[in-house]
């Protein structure tokens, strides 16, 4: 086997190129320019050769070319990759051992025999004088090149002597050997050496130069010129910044691997596409492959990370993925992983701003922005070549994925098929749903949950999970389908598939569903996407099954609303994060607002709840209003907060403060009265009070609970802190008969004062 077989027989996308057909960046006529350089050189020359490339370009790739076309000359081509050997004497060793063997092969070896035994009479003295431990390194009766090389390395070390000085050829070695060449030649590719240990570049360049500048000899050396300069420099100031220098030194000519164009990269990427990712559409490979990297290693990596889609591909119908979208997220993962954050975080708004403004032109301002934006997150200089380009790409994605109409949902679903296997799939709901439709009974659904289970291992919680993101995905979609239909009876058909899956929907948010749907079914991410998959898709008033749905729609979402775990995420997304989406593009905005709006009081009576409970609640304000991570702060602070938007929330804070209670529980009201008091009070350590006070709005609030604060005669420390109190709530606009001084504490303004200035 050769030695060009030898190096790529791991094969693979990213394996080197050994034949010319498969040469696509065309590296074949660099590799013949090379070989003319060597050959036009006086035959008793030694020269140095130097192949500059960035990692995973092609540099490999070049020296099997080159290789192919100097053994078809009859020269001699050693490969050597200097990264395996450690320091000078190392590097030496080996390439004496790599020499040997091929001199060997090719029958040449006769004339370095005297040097063979010159170098086993110094191994055999050294070991002579060396302590038992050495004199292991004896060599046998018989010589051989490699033993008798790797004992002078291991004595040489041992004596501490320059191996290259026991290593070296005599002038007249190297001209019998010259004489025994002829006319061929003795190359050596020296591979990866900027891979190897920045420790021993400067000893074994400058062996290259001193100790084997051998006639008929000629090195080539291929590593990225970049690494080695830093490395030469990081390892002394003496080689200059750049250390150019010294490189020219070294090296005779060299030569810089050319960048492959435009289209050789698309020629290269579209082969490896077809050959591993042979599932995706040609449509696809053709509008994505001008999209990859120049570098092949790096082209290549993403095509075999695309390819573990190719599972994923066999469960779905075609269509069913966004294939352009999948690919060109999947570059924007390799190349600008902080660009792809940025639309995981601004999904919604990036659609807006790329889509149309209400008289059907681009929003270009907004469009600018949004690049702005994505381009202050590219690793590269934003003023460069490298960062437009992946912003061209960032907004090919923005676009493909709009146009597409990929919810974050579908999106999520669709890049997870690379990691996970599903525990069904779109084209397997859609199966289900048909058999639903045809039954309507749990049994169905049961059957379907406990299959997936089986099918992927995971637990039916999750399972439950993916089938509520897949009614949303699947919504979207019917609602697409029924939006598209141009005949009224196609148009009826799509809608009564939507009002069918409507159905289903309220069956897995109903009482009738087991109770770990249920359980999953009040999760909050889970109602946020079944409310946002009704906003984004929201019908118009058109007809009759438009307003049919719409109802329905509502009335599920804010039974999913009311019955949220967490309704004070509901509260909040819709009041910031949804608000913000509603375009004033659509032609239903008012709808969506009107939605927006049912949503909100679908949960105020329960987070009005909540919140009037907290002042019954040991602690109760306390942790709400001062802890960092409260989640109830906004409820009592908030100037949003139902609590102070609904009249139910005084009617409730009245009723429940009237009710009978022993005096423990009196305490605690009292105590979360004072904390909530507290909070619009000056005090010394707040320049400014922590929730400014509106009459309108905190009045009854404060008054309230100024009475329960007030309503047993507290200890002498108390009444200081309460006379404080109240001057400081005095002082921020509270109305003085919002403050009455109680029974026990008339005619007690002499004794607090003694009392105090007594403590």
């Amino acid at each position: 086997m050769s030695t060009i077989q030898n190096a790529s027989v791991s094969g693979g996308n990213d394996a080197p190129l050994t034949h010319r057909q498969d040469d696509l960046l065309d590296r074949w006529p660099l590799a013949k320019l090379i070989h003319r350089v060597i050959t036009s050189t006086p035959p008793d020359w030694s020269s140095r050769i130097g192949l500059y490339g960035q990692w995973g370009s092609g540099k490999t790739s070049v020296l099997n070319f080159l290789q192919q076309i100097a053994e078809e000359k009859g020269d001699i081509v050693i490969r050597f990759p200097v990264w395996r050997t450690n320091g000078e004497d190392g590097f030496l060793a080996r390439f004496y051992l790599e020499l040997t063997e091929a001199l060997q092969g090719e029958g040449l070896a006769e004339p370095l025999r005297p040097w063979l035994r010159r170098l086993s009479q110094k191994v055999s003295h050294i070991a002579a004088k060396a302590t038992d431990t050495v004199a292991q390194a004896q060599l046998p009766d018989s010589l051989e090149y490699g033993q008798v090389i790797t004992a002078a390395a291991k004595v040489s070390g041992v004596v501490f002597d320059k191996l290259g000085s026991m290593l070296q050829l005599k002038e007249e070695d190297l001209e019998a050997l010259h004489r025994q060449l002829g006319a061929r030649r003795v190359i050596v590719f020296i591979d990866d050496l900027d891979r190897a240990d920045p420790k021993i570049l400067p000893e074994t360049l400058l062996a290259l130069r001193e100790l084997l500048d051998w006639p008929g000899f000629v090195f080539v050396l291929a590593f990225d010129h970049e690494l080695i300069s830093r490395a030469l420099c990081s390892y002394s100031e003496a080689f200059g910044e750049s250390a150019q220098h010294f490189l020219d030194k070294i090296i005779d000519v060299p030569f810089a691997l050319p960048a492959p164009t435009a289209k050789q990269t698309e020629k290269m990427v579209m082969k490896n596409l077809q050959a591993c990712c042979g599932f995706l559409p040609a449509t696809t490979i053709e509008r994505c492959a001008r999209w990859f990297p120049g570098n092949p290693r790096q082209a290549k990596r993403i095509c075999r990370s695309l390819s573990v889609f190719g599972a994923a591909a066999e469960r779905h119908n075609e269509g069913d993925l966004d294939w352009h979208g999948i690919v060109l997220q999947t570059l924007l993962r390799e190349l600008e992983p902080r660009m792809l954050e940025h639309f995981n975080q601004h999904t919604q708004v990036l659609f807006n701003a790329f889509g149309p403004n209400m008289l059907g032109g681009p929003n270009e301002e907004e469009r600018e922005q949004q690049r702005q934006a994505a381009l202050a997150t590219s690793r590269f200089d934003p003023e460069g070549p490298l960062a437009q380009r992946s912003l061209q790409l960032f907004e090919a994605f923005v676009l493909a994925r709009r146009d597409s109409q990929s919810g974050p949902e579908k999106i999520d679903y669709e890049m997870s098929l690379a990691t996970l296997v599903p525990a069904f799939t779109l084209r397997e709901f859609a199966l289900f749903f048909d058999s639903w439709l045809e039954h309507r009974s749990k049994g169905v659904i049961d059957e379907f949950i406990h299959q997936a289970i089986d099918r992927s291992g995971e637990t039916e919680r999750l399972v439950i999970r993916d089938m509520l993101n897949a009614a949303n995905i699947q919504y979207g979609q019917l609602h697409r389908a029924a939006g598209a239909c141009y005949s009224r009876s196609a148009f009826e058909s799509a809608t009564d598939k939507c009002l069918a899956l409507l159905e289903l929907m309220e069956w897995f948010y109903g009482e009738g569903a087991s109770e770990t749907m249920r359980a999953v079914c009040r999760e909050p991410e889970a109602c946020l996407a079944a409310i946002r998959t009704f906003f984004d898709f929201l019908s118009l008033d058109d007809t009759e099954l438009d307003r049919n749905i719409r109802q329905r729609e509502w009335c599920l979402a804010q039974r999913i609303a009311a019955n949220c775990d967490e309704p004070n995420q509901i509260h909040f997304a819709v009041k910031t994060q949804f608000r913000q989406l509603i375009s004033y593009g659509r032609q239903d905005f008012e709808a969506r607002d009107q939605y927006l709006d049912k949503v909100t009081q679908a949960v105020v009576p329960t987070l009005v709840r909540r919140a009037i409970e907290l002042f019954f609640c040991p602690n109760g304000i306390a942790n709400s209003l001062f802890s960092e991570n409260s989640k109830y702060q906004w409820l009592l602070s908030g100037k949003s907060s139902p609590l102070y938007e609904s009249t139910a929330a005084i009617e409730l804070l009245e009723t429940r403060m009237q009710a009978s209670r022993d005096a423990r529980q009196n305490a605690v009201l009292a105590d979360n009265a004072s904390a909530y008091l507290s909070y619009f009070e000056l005090g010394d350590s707040f320049i400014q009070p922590l929730l400014h006070y509106s009459a309108a709005t905190h009045g009854r609030y404060v008054q309230l609970s100024w009475q329960a604060l007030t309503q047993v005669e507290p200890r002498v420390q108390v009444l200081v802190r309460l006379r404080n109190l109240r001057r400081n709530l005095l002082a921020v606009g509270v109305a003085e008969s919002l403050l009455p001084i109680p029974a026990w504490w008339a005619g007690r303004e002499g004794d607090l004062e003694h009392e105090q200035l007594g403590l």
